[in-house]
């Protein structure tokens, strides 16, 4: 197996990238920006655009690409929210460019890194499973929604093996982009005040990293013929509220505790647990990591890195 990994310098693509190295795969990391760590662990980078279609034809055609995990492009609704345009090219045409060049050179399974603000703004916090509308209401949701909607199309017309997997808020090793968690953390370990003004009785679907390359991982193992939908939820199966996740951070790093008023996560959406329920049955997916223990292991990251 030789696997293609767009966004190998983002958080999963190199947990992904090593992951895949350590099991004895072919990996060949694909970014704007390349890290230089993985090269002594035998993954082969590329500095490259997935917006260059040329560009990522000749990539897959020559490197001798069997499978591909696309988690390349715009990461959150909080980056270039100004910038529709540049959103759409990324995330939409960006995929278009992956998904063709796939059909074109017979790739046997391409999984794509979507997301649960997909769902958008719900009216309960009900749980939510793959059937739920999308409603999406930013650039971003809307970006990962046309992807999405781009392989069922290959799926269908082309029977490419394509898979959509919806992940819930990733917790964990180098986030870049803005992470509640992280802060706190953060702070605990520097002594800082974390009072906030919202969040009490808020609630969001966390997971940590090591869940979602579980995940992933199966989602390159398990048959096509058991994979019964085109998408899947991807989440920690909790749904812990912001004082809960305060409460373990001030016990974990034996700091004092945080302070929090009631109001929403500012940006976030209303939205229930997500359902792992076909990710259980067709993917054999169980997540393994708690609240407490993924903070933890994130804690004694950040006493040593940055992010």
């Amino acid at each position: 197996m030789s696997i293609l990994i767009t966004g190998v310098n983002g958080m999963i693509g190199h947990a992904m990238a090593l992951k895949f190295a350590t099991l004895g795969k072919r990996v060949i990391g694909l970014d704007i920006e390349t890290p230089s760590d993985l090269k002594r662990d035998g993954v082969q980078t590329i500095k490259a655009d997935v917006t260059q279609a040329d560009l990522v034809n000749d990539i897959v055609s020559s490197c001798g690409v069997t499978s591909i995990l696309h988690a390349g492009g715009i990461s959150g609704p909080m980056l270039h929210k100004n910038d529709p345009y540049k959103v759409f090219l990324i995330n939409s045409f960006g995929t278009l460019n992956i998904v063709e060049a796939a059909r074109r050179y017979g790739i046997k399974r391409l999984v794509f890194l979507s997301t649960f603000v997909a769902y958008g703004e719900q009216k309960d916090a009900s749980f939510i499973d793959e059937s739920r509308m999308q409603r999406g209401s930013n650039a971003y949701a809307a970006s990962k929604i046309s992807a999405e909607n781009i392989l069922r199309s290959y799926r269908e017309i082309h029977k490419l093996e394509t898979i959509s997997l919806r992940l819930g808020a990733v917790y964990g090793p180098r986030r870049k982009t803005d992470c509640l968690i992280r802060n706190l953390i953060k702070s605990s370990i520097s002594k800082e005040a974390s009072d906030l003004n919202f969040g009490k009785d808020w609630s969001r679907p966390y997971v940590y990293i090591e869940d979602i390359i579980n995940a992933i991982q199966l989602s390159f193992e398990a048959p096509f013929s058991n994979l019964k939908q085109e998408a899947y939820n991807i989440s920690g199966g909790i749904w812990p509220t912001i004082s809960e996740i305060a409460d373990i951070i001030a016990n974990v790093t034996q700091t004092k505790k945080i302070t929090l008023q009631s109001g929403r996560t500012p940006g976030d959406y209303l939205i229930g647990p997500l359902s792992l329920e076909a990710a259980t049955r067709d993917l054999n997916f169980k997540p393994v990591y708690s609240m407490k223990r993924g903070i933890e292991r994130y804690y004694n990251w950040l006493q040593e890195n940055e992010f």
